[in-house]
C-alpha cells in the first residue's frame, strides 16, 4: 500500500480535456462535411484571427454542396455554398475561400458593392492574406494575386465546378 502511494503521488496530476473546436456557425452536410469544415475554422481561428471575427460576423450557414460555391449574403442568414472540389482542395485552401466568401457578405451587409470586379479584388486580396497567415506555399498565394482581372465570378453558379 505505501509504495502504490509512492506511485500514485509520483504521477502527474491528469490534464485537463482540450476542449473540441466549436462554432456558433451552422454546418450542413454529413460527417465528412462537418469535419472539413470545422478543421477549416479552426485552422482560420488559430491562425486568422482577424479575419475569423469576419467569418463568424458575416457567415451564419455553411452548406456543402456537389458543386457550385457561391456567397449568399442576401439570405437571412447569410449561407456560404461550398462545392466538393473547394472543399476537398486542402484544409487551407477551404479556409481561404470562406474568407473570401466572408469578404463578399461583409461588403453586401456594409452596403457597398459586394459583386463585381472591384469587390472581387478586395476578397481576393483578404484571401491571399489569409493564405500567408494559413502558412500557404507562395505558388498558392500566387495564383490568387493572379485571378485579379480573370473574370471567373461571372460563371453562372450552376456552371461552377468549385
Amino acid at each position: 500500500q505505501e509504495e502504490q502511494a509512492k506511485l500514485q503521488a509520483a504521477q502527474p496530476a491528469p490534464r485537463p480535456a482540450i476542449p473540441a473546436f466549436s462554432t456558433l456557425i451552422t454546418i450542413k452536410g454529413d460527417d465528412a462535411c462537418k469535419a472539413d469544415t470545422l478543421n477549416a475554422l479552426k485552422a482560420i481561428a488559430n491562425s486568422a484571427p482577424g479575419h475569423y471575427s469576419v467569418v463568424t460576423r458575416y457567415i451564419s450557414v455553411i452548406e456543402c454542396v456537389g458543386a457550385g460555391s457561391a456567397m449568399y449574403a442576401y439570405e437571412s442568414p447569410p449561407r456560404y455554398a461550398v462545392g466538393d472540389s473547394t472543399r476537398t482542395a486542402g484544409i487551407i485552401w477551404y479556409a481561404s475561400t470562406i474568407v473570401h466568401d466572408a469578404n463578399h457578405s461583409r461588403l453586401y451587409h456594409e452596403g457597398k458593392a459586394w459583386t463585381g470586379g472591384d469587390a472581387e479584388n478586395i476578397c481576393l486580396d483578404a484571401q491571399s492574406n489569409s493564405l500567408a497567415l494559413l502558412g500557404a506555399g507562395q505558388s498558392t498565394i500566387d495564383y490568387v494575386n493572379n485571378m485579379k482581372g480573370d473574370p471567373y465570378w461571372q460563371t453562372p453558379v450552376a456552371d461552377r465546378y468549385w
